[in-house]
């Protein structure tokens, strides 16, 4: 990726929203902020667990993860409020998607189809809004079985702190993709066969991820 400081990056017509020093600072900082979601998602973790028990080589895995996640989330944002080309901005956000895929391993995979369908109806402001809609309710139903099932055995003041940390870790992750997922205005359009092929395709996606995690697929 080009330095964010080539003004030759820049797309013709546009100016850098909050300047160069603000791009840098992102990058900078995003990891730091991954870093720290990683240790509230190791601790809603434990929270949650029936037979809770500490590995520093999970605790490592999961902060690692969270931390390479932020990086990329970081050049994703960067890219976009410095506004360069589309092609680096692309690969920014492909980037940043990549190195989102290792805080799904093992039992995060299960929040998958929440994270996808709430970042697609939350980002995607130039789809449809039934379309939207229906990635908004795709993102309900498993946060709402771990949440009845964690309740279930008894709502204690460990339990509703699990809850809320829980529903703090995605949304936080939910709005960070945004950067990936965000339209980028600078008057490229897919064309409509292309935009129909992308959208059943993502909605099927998200319906066998959604039904493999709550045992149906």
């Amino acid at each position: 990726m080009p330095a964010l400081d080539d003004l030759s990056v820049i797309e013709p017509g546009t100016r850098p929203v909050g300047g160069r020093a603000s791009a840098w600072w992102i990058v900078l900082v995003a990891p730091i902020a991954g870093a720290a979601l990683g240790v509230v998602a190791r601790c809603w973790m434990r929270l949650i667990s029936d037979d809770p028990e500490f590995s520093w080589g999970g605790t490592i895995f999961i902060v690692l993860a969270f931390t390479v996640a932020g990086a990329g989330h970081g050049v994703a944002w960067a890219a976009r409020r410095a506004r360069v080309q589309r092609r680096w901005s692309t690969a920014a956000r492909v980037l940043a998607a990549v190195l989102t895929v290792p805080i799904f391993a093992g039992a995060g995979a299960m929040m998958l189809p929440t994270v996808f369908g709430a970042t697609v109806a939350s980002a995607r402001t130039d789809w449809p809004r039934a379309v939207r809609f229906v990635f908004a309710v795709l993102a309900i139903p498993v946060p709402i079985i771990i949440g009845a099932d964690l309740v279930g055995n008894g709502l204690t003041a460990g339990v509703l702190l699990g809850v809320v940390l829980m529903v703090a870790t995605y949304a936080v992750i939910v709005r960070s993709l945004n950067a990936v997922a965000a339209p980028i205005d600078d008057g490229w359009r897919m064309r409509r066969p292309v935009k129909i092929l992308v959208l059943v395709s993502t909605a099927l996606l998200v319906l066998f991820a959604a039904g493999t995690s709550v045992g149906l697929g």
